[in-house]
């Protein structure tokens, strides 16, 4: 709830939330999912189900990203303005998906 007593709500799906992050932060970790999709004649699609990544990669891939957050001094507006941020979240999201691969042939990293 905020602090005024009005329910927090998501952007979309106008779900109740208990936390707000600024979207800065998060554009850039939406757009890195872009690295787990590829282009067929037949449109785009997912090469891995993004739910179950999400659910299994997320926490490793914040302690990476959380460097980029703390070294604009926690700004969204400055992550999400920054090419880097997009270039670090597909790079962290394509080596999540490489250590996956991975895992799945028991040849952990």
């Amino acid at each position: 709830m905020a602090g005024d007593g009005k329910v927090l709500r998501s952007h979309y799906y106008r779900d109740a939330i208990n936390y707000t992050y600024g979207d800065g932060f998060m554009y850039p970790l939406v757009y890195g999912l872009s690295s787990l999709m590829k282009s067929t004649d037949d449109g785009v699609k997912w090469i891995t189900d993004p739910d179950d990544f999400i659910k299994q990669n997320m926490a490793t891939i914040m302690k990476s990203f959380y460097a980029m957050i703390a070294g604009v001094n926690f700004d969204p507006a400055k992550v999400g303005k920054s090419g880097g941020a997009y270039n670090l979240a597909c790079d962290l999201v394509s080596a999540a998906f490489k250590d996956e691969i991975l895992r799945q042939h028991g040849l952990t990293p």
